[in-house]
């Protein structure tokens, strides 16, 4: 059903994010997962290839390989909160539309304080519109007009 798209700036916190999205795949939710990282080597490279995720050296060009209608677009320390898959299987079961995902965070206030970006659910082609694209410019070509996800 979507295609995620995971920015990966750092490698690190890749892994977990990976095999949370395991569940996802299992569930027929995830179709295809991206690593867009600048370079593929070492732990990115590992971490792709007992993964089955695909690379990609840029954003743009992870969006070009994407196979689905629906792209969620991540930073690598995203947190998928419980209940995720139902909640974006529903969203787009609903055709609500893009919108902005929020990950799983601390109850304390130091934790929403450095509150981490959010992710964002957008269609292939808008996504392939905005350009030379970020994360940033995704949450900004969605505008006000985007829902919250979890």
């Amino acid at each position: 059903m979507l295609s995620v798209v995971i920015l990966a700036s750092e490698p690190k916190p890749l892994a977990g994010l990976l095999a949370r999205l395991t569940s996802g795949a299992v569930d027929g939710l995830v179709r295809q997962v991206i690593v867009a990282a600048p370079i593929r080597e070492g732990l990115v490279d590992e971490l792709c290839e007992e993964t089955g995720a695909d690379w990609a050296p840029s954003l743009n060009e992870a969006f070009v390989r994407t196979n689905s209608d629906w792209l969620l677009v991540v930073p690598a320390d995203f947190r998928l909160r419980a209940g995720w898959i139902a909640a974006l299987r529903d969203h787009l079961m609903s055709r609500r539309g893009a919108g902005l995902v929020r990950g799983e965070t601390s109850d304390s206030l130091l934790a929403f304080l450095r509150a981490r970006p959010f992710g964002v659910l957008v269609e292939a082609t808008r996504a392939r519109r905005v350009g030379e694209a970020d994360l940033q410019g995704l949450r900004r070509e969605l505008g006000s007009a985007a829902g919250w996800l979890g």
